[in-house]
């Protein structure tokens, strides 16, 4: 049987049908094998290798950049991690609710999983568990104005206007100048 398909193997090349490719065998067109077996023995080159004996070419895809930027790290896609669980923060987010009546003042979305506690000074550069849940110290944001208060993307001004980093694109800063409203109550 090896011989069956070494033989197959070198006809298929011989015809162009099969291309090397580096490590890898391409086929230039559909082919008739008869099984799945078949074709990876014929690719392989040998009769026993069946779908384990032989690898596909995972080319550029996300899998291969995958495997690259993870090769040192535990073969896994989940981890474990020691997490130190901000204490305090549940209540934090229920003052802001109730203060901003459980909407962003910037765009009125009122659905709560949509809305985040936002820090004006950060968790971690507060001094006192007293700065840390002070009320006043924080924002009921929407996700996105959350995201891009937290990355320095947007600040507001006395009047609690919004003002844009020079990061972000012209087009967004008109976009969303058109839609938020003004922080003051």
């Amino acid at each position: 049987m090896q011989v069956y398909h070494l033989e197959k193997r070198q006809k298929l090349l011989d015809e162009g049908i099969l291309i090397p490719k580096g490590d890898f065998l391409h086929l230039d067109r559909d082919y008739p094998f008869g099984s799945p077996t078949e074709a990876a023995s014929i690719l392989k080159g040998f009769s026993d290798s069946g779908p384990k004996g032989w690898k596909a070419d995972e080319g550029d895809t996300p899998l291969r950049q995958f495997k690259e930027a993870t090769r040192t790290l535990p073969r896994t896609t989940k981890a474990e991690r020691l997490v130190i669980q901000r204490i305090g923060q549940y209540i934090f987010r229920a003052s802001l609710m109730d203060y901003w009546e459980g909407r962003c003042p910037l765009t009125g979305i009122s659905d709560p999983e949509l809305l985040r506690a936002s820090h004006i000074k950060p968790w971690k550069d507060c001094e006192t568990n007293e700065i840390r849940l002070d009320l006043y110290n924080g924002l009921l944001l929407s996700a996105l104005w959350d995201v891009a208060f937290d990355r320095c993307l947007v600040t507001f001004d006395a009047e609690g206007q919004p003002e844009f980093s020079s990061h972000l694109k012209t087009s967004t800063r008109l976009i969303w100048l058109g839609t938020a409203k003004n922080l003051n109550k």
